[in-house]
C-alpha cells in the first residue's frame, strides 16, 4: 500500500492534473508531466508504474487498473477509477479532474474546521477543570469549604472530565 496521504496534498496533485489537462486530454500527458513534476509525492509510485507499463505496450486503462488497489485513500481511488472510465470512453479529463478538485477542497474546508472546533472545545473544557478545581482548593485551603460547595464542584468537574474525554475520542 503506498504512503498515508496528508492535508492538502490530494487538493495540490489534482490542481496540478487539471493544469496539464488543459494542455492535452490526453490521460498519459498528464501522468508523465505531473510525475516529472512531483516525483516523490503521494503517489509517485503509482505515477512511475503507470507510466513504464504504458511504455512497455499495456493499454492506459489495464495500467491503472492493475495498481488501482495500491491507492490507500477511497477519495484518490475514486479518483484513478473514473479516470480509467474517461479513457476507456474518450471522455473530457479535464472537467472530471475539475470535479474531484472542487470536492477535495471541501472535504479539506470541512477537516479544518472540524480540527479548529475540537481545539477550541479542548481549551474551553481545560480552561473550565482549572477554575473549577482552583477554586475548589482555595476555598478548602482557607478553610470556608462547606457541604454544599463540595455538591457542586465535584459534578462539575467530573463533567467537565467526562466531556472532554468524550471529545478526544471524537477527534480521533
Amino acid at each position: 500500500m503506498l504512503k498515508r496521504e496528508g492535508r492538502g496534498e490530494n487538493t495540490e496533485l489534482l490542481g496540478t492534473m487539471k493544469r496539464w489537462a488543459a494542455v492535452d486530454n490526453n490521460v498519459v500527458f498528464v501522468f508523465r508531466k505531473t510525475y516529472q513534476d512531483k516525483g516523490g509525492m503521494l503517489y509517485g509510485d503509482f505515477f512511475e508504474n503507470f507510466i513504464l507499463r504504458v511504455n512497455s505496450g499495456i493499454e492506459p486503462s489495464e495500467a491503472i487498473a492493475m495498481d488501482i488497489r495500491k491507492i490507500g485513500s477511497p477519495f484518490m481511488r475514486n479518483v484513478m477509477i473514473n479516470i480509467q472510465s474517461v479513457i476507456e470512453n474518450n471522455g473530457d479529463l479535464l472537467m472530471i479532474l475539475s470535479k474531484f478538485e472542487h470536492e477535495a477542497f471541501k472535504i479539506e474546508k470541512t477537516l479544518l474546521g472540524n480540527r479548529i472546533k475540537v481545539h477550541k472545545d479542548r481549551t474551553l473544557l481545560l480552561l473550565m477543570i482549572s477554575i473549577t478545581g482552583m477554586a475548589y482548593l482555595r476555598l478548602h485551603l482557607l478553610g470556608l469549604h462547606q457541604g454544599w460547595q463540595t455538591l457542586v464542584f465535584v459534578p462539575v468537574t467530573l463533567l467537565s472530565v467526562w466531556y472532554y474525554g468524550r471529545i478526544i475520542r471524537e477527534s480521533y
